[in-house]
């Protein structure tokens, strides 16, 4: 979770979760939630298991560098991309290719009338079904 505030006094008790930003007021023009969107984006890959220290580590006195913070992502996701797969985990990704390589094979029989809609219309009116 990450609590993305002007105040830092709405993240002062989990400050490892919360991204400064600056006040705004009726400014048509102000795009600095489009400048951390790289950045947040990185924070939500799957391969960034815990976004604290990141966060943490990306902000100092109280302004949010979203390239460093995007940069940290970067090495910390290639780092994960290089590691080998464990062979528990290797076996286990085997067999489940093996089941899905079986599984597409399948083409189940599907009546054209599953996916067509019904000849009735819901009323939001009284509740009931009518016909068209």
């Amino acid at each position: 979770m990450i609590i993305i505030d002007n105040s830092p006094n709405s993240y002062q008790f989990q400050p490892e979760n919360g991204i400064p930003c600056t006040s705004w007021y009726d400014d048509p023009t102000d795009n600095e939630l489009m400048a951390f969107a790289p950045a947040l984006k990185m924070l939500s890959n799957p391969l960034i298991e815990d976004v604290r220290p990141i966060v943490l580590e990306s902000v100092r006195g109280n302004v949010f560098n979203a390239d460093y913070c995007f940069q940290i992502c970067e090495k910390i996701i290639q780092h994960k991309k290089d590691q080998p797969i464990p062979k528990e985990l290797e076996q286990s990704n085997a067999s489940i290719k093996v089941e899905s390589a079986r599984e597409s094979n399948f083409k189940p029989e599907i009546s054209r009338r599953e996916y067509e809609p019904s000849p009735r219309e819901h009323s939001p009116s009284n509740g009931k079904s009518q016909p068209k």
